[in-house]
Formats: structure tokens, C-alpha cells, sequence
């Protein structure tokens, strides 16, 4: 379908010196609570004093001279409108000392009214720009603007509020610059020695962080002999196999086409920005790895998750389930006994119904488009949040599928994205697709690894993802495992193609994990004591800041120390390939 031409945004720099003004309704909407909560108890003591005096309750002084004093109500709307008047003068002076200006290389931001702070992003740091609209704002039509800039926690800078339509047009216009300040970037690489691009921004520095013992060529099944010679498919989980097609005669430890990759992503934002006809086919380019098609929406959108489906995929899960059968169960024994135990538990079990709520709530109206700066992720039922994800902070990719999701064939992903929060890990900023189906994760994954190291990528991730036990893609762990893996052993594995880990886990929950070789920022070997005596040892991909904790657990210990080795060399020089 033929994608709009977008109009070209042209960014404009603020003149030196030179401050714009927030919404004035900033300080109201950032202090709301309060506000209410002042005036509504002024209204609600006023009201009980009224009622206290007609029915002849009140007593004491106070009461005697308001009952002597017919001009009290009079008082008490002038001590209201004198609040509403302080209120009022200490939000102008509030806003009057909120602003915020941009120039050609940077945003800053300047509020406080006793302690005031001023703060100044580079544009050429900043990792994406998101607009949020919290029930309020929502309401009023205004939004904010949140940097994500490199360095931190404590690093991004918000813009609260302004108008929908002008965040929206200063979003734009940033954007542009960044995409401007990214090119030139990108030029210097290339133009000389010593210059990284914006491929090699979140790039590791380290191969690894410690020796494994016993670590050489052993040739373990699943695990190449070298670098290069073969992945845990078909063609070979062990050293007889010819080798994956994407790996074989690549020099030792060489990432499979990993500039092609770039180009193809390169290309797709090509297309996305300047709304040509074959966005389509641009990105179906990214699918041929996985034997699929698509269609995108007129506007790019690649996916949208109805309210419905969010909701039912909420409530159709097992811990959830529990929670509302424990409530049934619990009322009526709270209601009759009042006890000490009964009370806390019912708390207990409404506090995760209301997170359950929560997450429903955060995930509603949840879409994914295409743009020419990454993923625009828009997602919120009461508030609402686009965020722009950039392709190259997609660092690791979780897939998973609760047990009563089989039915349906729903299924879950999640992403380490580079420069996510500590405080965001486990909340919705990490989800990039709350409930969809095969197709769904199919088209995810051709953003998040357009190259699976193999041409038949489809295979490898439905037995990643639905095989229940050992197959010719994975390398299965060592029978001794089933003292610690009883009911998971068997579907436990690894698999290495020439551009992507796989790890695979959960008979009841099925889970996998897929880490690009340029993505591991470190490496770790680890042997427990129970472990040691069944000759079992975790190997540890070490990614950024996360809900994935990528670990090839209970593999055997030759095993174990091959794959560190092998690997350990095989992301040094897909990162350097990167780097590039």
C-alpha cells in the first residue's frame, strides 16, 4: 500500500538568549492533587460547619460566635477566593520561571522558583525523544517531552507541558536535527580513522570477563568446533555437520553478513522517511531471513493490539487467575471473621489485581510503526506514551508464552533496549509486543535480527519457541541436569548460528532468548557447588539494563567452557565488524 509522502521538517534554532515559555497550566497540572485537596477541604469543612450549626450539633465558642455572626459564610467564600488568589499568584511565578530553549547542538531546560536548576542536553546524545500525556494533560490537550540522553538514570530532561500540536512539531523538528548531527557523524567515520557512528554508540568494550577452565576446540555437539565452522541446525548441531550456510568458508569467529544487515535497516529507514511507494517490500527484504510477508499500514504501522486482546490476555493468565479465585475465596472469610491473617492477605491479593489492572492499562490502544528514527512504540489507555526506540539500541529479545496462552497462540516480547532506566526494567517500556500472534513475532524479529545466521530463520525460532525437547537446532543439556531441571531438562538448549545466541527454556512457561553476537558487552563463566559435582556449569551473556538475563544454564562443563571460549572470540569480532 503506498505510503504519504511526509513534508520535509526544517529545524529552526532558537536565538541566543532567547527562553520559550511552558503551557500556563504546567503548575496546575503537575500539582493537581494538591490543589484539590486544598480546596476540597476548605468546601468540606465549611459544609460540616453549616450542617453542625442547622442541626444544632456544634458546641464551643467557635460555634457560638459563628452563630452570632450571620456574615460568617461570606468570610469563608473570601478566605476560599484569598487561597485561590495565593494558589493562583504562586503558579504565575511558577510558570514565569519554567522554560526552555533550543539551539543547534543542544535543548535546555531551566525551572525552580527558591532552588532553581538549569539543564542542557546534546542533541547529539540524545537517544529518543517520547511524548507522554497523563490523564490530565490528556484532557487539557497538552503533553510533554522526555530526552533520553546517554549517561544515566539520571540523564533525561522533560519538557512539561505543552501543546499536543507543538510537542508534536518540536519532536519533529528535533528529530531532524539528530538524524542531521547522526549523518554528519557518520560521515567523519568515514571520512577518517578514530570517529564512531551511531552503529558503535552502545557497542561493548570487553569480550569477556573471565577464563573458563578447560576451554579449547573440543568440538561439542551445539557448539562449533570453531567460530565459524558450524551452527546448532539441521545441517549440524555437532561437528559432523557441513556448517550453516550464513557461516561457512566466513573466517574464524566473523559475524554473517552483518553489513548487510546495516544496510538493509539503512534502507528501510530510506523508505520510511522519504514515504515511497515499496516501504513494504523494504521491509519484507527484512523478512526473507524468516520466510514470511507483510503488509504495513498506510501510515507504516506494522502492528496494532486491540484494547480487547490486551485486556483478555490479562486476565488469561495463570497468575491472575489465582489472584481473582484467592479473592473470591478470601471476601466472605473477612466478612464473617475479620482476623488478623484474613485482612492482610485480602490487601495482599488486591494489590496484585490492581498491578494486573495496572499493566492492562499501560499496554491498551498498543501499536508499533515504522519511522525513519526506529520504532515508534505508542501504547496507554488513561495515559498515554509514544516512545521512539532507534533499531540500534535493540540489544537482546525475549519471547515467551505462558501456558494458557498456547490455546490462542499468543505470545509475549520483550527487548533490552540500550539507555533504559533501572526504574523502567520491569515495566511496560521494555515490551515491544504485549500479546500477538506468530506472524506478530515474526515481523518483530526482522527489526531486531533481519540476519538469523540462516535462511531458514522461521524454523529456528518455532523451535526455539514451541519444540518440546530435543531437536536438530539446539544442543540439548546433559542428562545430570535433571537433578536441578527435573521438568525443563529436556527442552532446555542452545543454539549458535553466525549472527545470533539462542537460548530456550520452560516446559510449562515456554521462554527463549536471542542475543546478536555484537550485542554481548561481556561474558562470564560460573559453576555452583552442586553444580561442580554433576559436572555442570551457566554460561553468561552479559547485556545492558534489562528484563533479559540471558544464561545458558546446566550446560555440560566441556561444553560450557567451549562455548565461552568460542564465543567470547566470535562477539569480539562481530562488535569490531560492527564498529567498522
Amino acid at each position: 500500500m503506498p505510503v504519504p509522502p511526509r513534508e520535509p521538517v526544517r529545524f529552526e534554532a532558537d536565538p541566543p538568549g532567547q527562553w520559550r515559555r511552558v503551557h500556563p497550566f504546567t503548575p496546575f497540572v503537575r500539582s493537581w492533587l494538591a490543589f484539590v485537596a486544598v480546596i476540597g477541604g476548605l468546601i468540606t469543612f465549611g459544609f460540616n460547619t453549616l450542617v453542625d450549626i442547622v442541626t444544632g450539633v456544634g458546641e464551643g465558642e467557635v460555634f457560638e460566635f459563628i452563630g452570632s455572626f450571620p456574615l460568617w459564610p461570606l468570610v469563608l467564600i473570601g478566605a476560599l477566593l484569598l487561597v485561590l488568589l495565593v494558589v493562583g499568584l504562586g503558579s504565575w511565578l511558577l510558570w514565569r520561571s519554567m522554560g526552555y530553549r533550543v539551539d543547534a547542538e543542544s535543548v535546555s531546560l531551566r525551572k525552580g522558583l527558591l532552588n532553581r536548576s538549569h539543564r542542557t542536553a546534546r542533541l547529539d546524545r540524545v537517544q529518543s525523544i517520547d511524548i507522554a500525556q497523563p490523564l490530565l494533560a490528556r484532557l487539557l490537550n497538552l503533553s510533554s517531552l522526555t530526552f533520553d540522553v546517554a549517561g544515566g538514570d539520571d540523564s533525561e530532561i522533560a519538557i512539561e507541558f505543552l501543546a499536543k500540536d507543538e510537542a508534536l512539531r518540536l519532536r519533529d523538528q528535533l528529530l531532524a536535527r539528530v538524524r542531521e548531527l547522526r549523518s554528519q557523524r557518520e560521515a567523519a567515520r568515514q571520512g577518517g580513522p578514530g570517529a564512531h557512528g551511531l552503529q558503535g554508540q552502545h557497542s561493548p568494550q570487553g569480550s569477556g570477563t573471565s577464563e573458563a577452565p578447560g576451554a579449547g576446540d573440543l568440538g561439542v555437539p551445539g557448539v562449533p568446533a570453531s567460530a565459524g565452522s558450524s551452527s546448532a541446525h539441521p545441517d549440524g548441531p555437532g561437528p559432523s555437520g557441513p556448517g550453516n550456510a550464513a557461516t561457512a568458508g566466513a573466517p574464524a569467529g566473523m559475524p554473517a553478513q552483518s553489513s548487510p544487515e546495516h544496510r538493509a535497516l539503512s534502507q528501510l529507514r530510506t523508505a520510511a522517511g522519504a514515504g515511497i511507494d515499496d516501504l513494504s517490500a523494504s521491509f519484507n527484504q527484512l523478512l526473507k531471513g524468516y520466510q514470511a510477508r507483510r503488509e504495513l499500514g498506510h501510515d507504516g504501522r506494522l502492528l496494532y493490539v486491540p484494547t480487547g486482546r490486551v485486556l483478555a490476555s490479562t486476565l488469561w493468565r495463570g497468575d491472575t487467575l489465582i489472584l481473582t479465585a484467592a479473592a473470591v475465596a478470601v471476601v466472605p472469610v473477612v466478612t464473617v471473621l475479620a482476623g488478623p491473617v484474613a485482612i492482610p492477605a485480602l490487601l495482599g491479593i488486591l494489590g496484585g489485581l490492581a498491578a494486573a489492572w495496572g499493566r492492562f492499562t499501560e499496554l491498551a490502544n498498543f501499536s508499533v510503526q515504522l519511522t525513519p528514527d526506529g520504532v515508534l512504540v505508542s501504547r496507554g489507555l488513561t495515559s498515554t506514551r509514544r516512545t521512539i526506540v532507534p533499531l540500534e539500541r535493540l540489544q537482546a529479545i525475549g519471547i515467551s508464552q505462558p501456558l494458557l496462552w498456547r490455546a490462542t497462540g499468543w505470545w509475549e516480547v520483550r527487548f533490552n533496549i540500550a539507555g533504559t532506566k533501572t526504574s523502567e526494567v520491569s515495566g511496560a517500556s521494555s515490551v515491544i509486543l504485549p500479546v500477538g500472534s506468530r506472524e506478530d513475532v515474526l515481523a518483530l524479529m526482522a527489526l531486531a535480527l533481519p540476519d538469523p545466521g540462516t535462511e531458514r530463520g522461521a524454523e529456528l525460532l518455532d523451535a526455539a519457541n514451541t519444540s518440546p525437547g530435543p531437536d536438530d537446532w539446539f544442543a540439548p543439556v546433559p542428562e545430570s541436569a535433571r537433578w536441578v531441571n527435573p521438568v525443563q531438562r529436556r527442552r532446555m538448549g542452545v543454539a549458535v548460528t553466525g549472527t545470533v545466541l539462542v537460548w530456550r527454556e520452560g516446559r510449562i512457561g515456554r521462554r527463549s532468548v536471542w542475543v546478536p553476537h555484537p550485542r554481548v558487552q561481556s561474558m562470564a563463566f560460573t559453576q555452583g557447588p552442586l553444580q561442580r559435582v554433576l559436572g555442570l556449569a551457566n554460561v553468561h551473556l552479559h547485556s545492558t539494563t534489562g528484563p533479559l538475563k540471558p544464561v545458558a544454564r546446566n550446560l555440560d562443563v566441556r561444553a560450557a567452557a567451549a562455548l565461552f571460549a568460542q564465543h567470547a572470540e566470535r562477539t569480539r569480532l562481530a562488535r569490531k565488524e560492527m564498529d567498522r
